[in-house]
C-alpha cells in the first residue's frame, strides 16, 4: 500500500476542555493498527496533525471548487491536498465553526474576498 492517507482520530475524555484536549493531542505520536482483508495486520506510525490548509486556504479552495466543480482535481493538486485531506479539513473547520461562530465569519469573509478576486480576474481575461 503506497499513498497518502488521512484518518479520523476519536478521543474520549471526561470533564475535559475541548481546546485543551486538542492542544494536547496535536503533535502527539500515534500508531494506527490496520487489519487487512488477507487477515494480516500492519501498524502505521505517525503524528496527529492539524489540517494542512489554513482557514484562508480552505476558504479559497472551497471557492474554486464551487466556481468550477469539474476542475476539482486540478484545484486539489494546486493546493497539494488529497480528497481525503480536503474532507478532513472540511470536518475540522465545521467542528471549529460550531464552537467559534466568529471563525465561521472570518472564513466567509475570506471566501467572499477570493470569490470577488476570482470574478474580477475572469472578467479581465474576457
Amino acid at each position: 500500500m503506497n499513498g497518502l492517507y488521512a484518518f479520523d482520530v476519536t478521543v474520549w475524555g471526561k470533564d475535559t476542555d475541548e481546546a485543551q484536549l486538542e492542544a494536547a493531542v496535536l503533535g502527539a505520536t500515534a500508531t494506527l493498527a490496520m487489519h487487512l482483508p488477507d487477515g494480516s495486520s500492519r501498524n502505521v506510525h505517525g503524528s496527529v496533525a492539524e489540517p494542512s490548509l489554513s482557514l484562508e486556504q480552505h476558504a479559497s479552495l472551497c471557492c474554486e471548487i464551487s466556481a468550477a466543480p469539474e476542475r476539482t482535481a486540478d484545484a486539489l493538486a494546486r493546493y497539494r491536498v488529497s480528497p481525503a485531506q480536503k474532507q478532513a479539513a472540511d470536518r475540522h473547520y465545521a467542528e471549529r465553526f460550531a464552537r467559534e461562530p466568529s471563525l465561521r465569519e472570518a472564513w466567509q469573509r475570506a471566501f467572499d474576498t477570493y470569490r470577488d478576486w476570482w470574478t474580477e480576474s475572469a472578467r479581465r481575461r474576457l
